[in-house]
């Protein structure tokens, strides 16, 4: 029989901002965002799944609650259950398990059950097996000890070193149907492991769903008593209220939040109360590029993803959702018009860091393909090659720093017809050296961020691949001189490979942007031509 989880949650009662105590009503308009979660729990459920369920929420939307009440029903529903709650500190754990003893005490069904456990930890039940129980992420070895079926992860990025927690947990929860883990929180800056596992849920590459829930669609984050008018507006809020579809009523509660709960800082609004994924991730870094600029030259596109191979010396591309390569704008027939650069970020093996490449046409700067995955240095020649060949015999270029220099020598070795040679910025201007490949130097590294942010504020950059986004929204002013990633499992081989693809079309005599004559947009077919090495 399908799980329909509103009956079993309107038997529940809870404590509500105002210290009353209620039923909980899915269908009134505080719960919106319960709703939702309720829904993505019984979808993965009804379809078999084990239900994994990542929330990224703005403050005070019943998410906490909801997740306990599902917990609790867990217990019933499935007996045998033991379920575990984990909050970032003491006082939100006592918080979140006396919302499960309130629902026990009140639950009009608790005379045909008897308590097994009833301690300031645990809740147990003789007739169903069933128990919860409450820890806090400080102790980093919560759950490594013993089998849990339903766990709710509360504030995740506020936990200390959930890394090492995660690792035990994981291995404790068996991935299958009747199981289920909840992970939620407000955002804590970017580049932890919230942010991180955000983006990978987001990228389709774990086996849990992300659910945002944004501040403007709960019904008590308004004034509408407010003498606020749209002659009054900022041109920041003129935007966030087309954008969004706000109105007055919800742009007064935005300033009185920024006000009275933000302190004034706008910043710690967007974190607190995002409209958006991308506005709740602040980094606690100062960005090297600038955020809302950068947002405007992004325009998601989903490609084709697949991979190059040599055909007989012909080089053709064959569509394949495992491949490395996604590409978002198929290469011009008009080889003149079609003008491109690509450039790559070699990683040391298979087992290193990431590699990546980007391809720019180079009279637009718009990102027309990208390479993401790991290679040794020899194979990643090879790679950049087709890449090459198929954009036209594109500009090539690849940072020579440590594995670089194997990149750049098989380049060489095999002759491929365009290689970038170094002009001199400041000695003298426009000359050619005799160095192939970029080395990313202290000074080359700042002149590269400089074209790329020129660029982003005159809108002149498109970027497609979102993975090429999150990493140059995740770039910061790191202490010192240094700038990188805003954590230290971060990567910027994307921002690496982006700067060198850009610099390199800097240093080329211009092109002028001009009309083109024959375009292929279209990425749903095939290819239009194949290249010949």
């Amino acid at each position: 029989m399908p799980l329909s989880l509103t009956p079993w949650m309107e038997q529940l009662t809870i404590q509500k901002k105002d210290l009353t105590v209620e039923p909980l009503i899915l269908s009134d308009p505080f719960a919106w965002a319960q709703q939702g979660l309720c829904a993505e729990v019984e979808r993965q459920y009804n379809l078999g799944l084990p239900v994994r369920v990542m929330v990224l929420k703005g403050r005070q939307v019943g998410v906490s609650t909801a997740s306990e009440g599902i917990l609790f029903n867990w217990c019933f529903l499935h007996p045998g259950t033991q379920s575990l709650v984990i909050a970032h500190d003491t006082k939100a754990s006592q918080h979140l398990f006396g919302m499960a003893k309130l629902m026990w005490e009140e639950w009009p069904f608790r005379s045909a059950y008897h308590e097994k456990h009833n301690s300031q930890k645990t809740l147990g039940w003789l007739e169903t097996r069933s128990a919860m129980s409450v820890s806090t992420a400080k102790n980093a070895g919560s759950g490594r000890s013993f089998t849990y079926h339903a766990v709710h992860c509360s504030e995740v990025a506020f936990w200390e070193d959930p890394d090492r927690l995660m690792v035990g947990l994981n291995q404790s929860i068996p991935y299958k149907h009747g199981t289920i883990v909840i992970y939620e929180s407000t955002a804590c800056g970017m580049g932890n492991w919230f942010h991180e596992e955000w983006q990978r849920a987001v990228h389709k590459d774990s086996n849990v769903i992300p659910l945002f829930f944004p501040w403007f669609r709960h019904y008590e984050y308004r004034i509408d008593a407010t003498t606020l008018r749209a002659c009054d507006l900022l041109e920041e809020e003129r935007e966030l209220a087309e954008r969004h579809d706000l109105d007055m009523a919800q742009l007064a509660w935005r300033r009185w939040a920024i006000a009275n709960l933000c302190m004034g800082d706008e910043n710690q609004f967007h974190q607190e109360y995002p409209c958006t994924p991308d506005e709740a991730f602040l980094s606690t870094g100062t960005h090297i590029f600038p955020l809302v600029k950068l947002a405007d030259c992004y325009e998601p596109k989903a490609g084709i993803t697949g991979f190059l191979h040599d055909d007989n010396g012909t080089i053709r591309f064959t569509p394949d959702p495992t491949g490395p390569l996604t590409v978002y704008v198929w290469p011009s027939g008009d080889r003149e018009w079609g003008r491109y650069v690509v450039a790559g970020d070699p990683s040391r093996s298979t087992y290193g860091d990431p590699s990546c490449i980007q391809v720019f046409n180079r009279r637009t700067f718009e990102q027309v393909a990208v390479w993401h995955g790991r290679m040794d240095p020899v194979p990643f020649a090879h790679e950049i090659m087709r890449l090459g060949y198929y954009y036209n015999t594109a500009l090539v270029n690849t940072e020579i720093n440590g594995p670089g220099y194997g990149t750049i020598g098989v380049l060489m070795q095999l002759g491929y017809p365009d290689v970038w040679r170094h002009r001199w910025a400041d000695k003298s201007p426009g000359k050619l050296s005799q160095s192939y490949g970029w080395m990313m130097s202290y000074a080359r590294k700042h002149w590269a961020v400089s074209e790329v942010i020129n660029l982003i504020a005159q809108g002149a950059l498109t970027l497609h691949d979102q993975i090429t986004y999150d990493e140059m929204r995740n770039f910061v002013q790191l202490p010192g001189l240094e700038i990188g990633p805003a954590s230290e499992n971060g990567h910027d081989d994307s921002v690496t490979s982006l700067l060198i693809a850009i610099c390199s079309t800097m240093t080329e005599p211009a092109l002028p942007y001009g009309p083109r004559e024959t375009v292929y947009d279209d990425i749903g077919g095939k290819p239009p031509w194949e290249a010949f090495a």
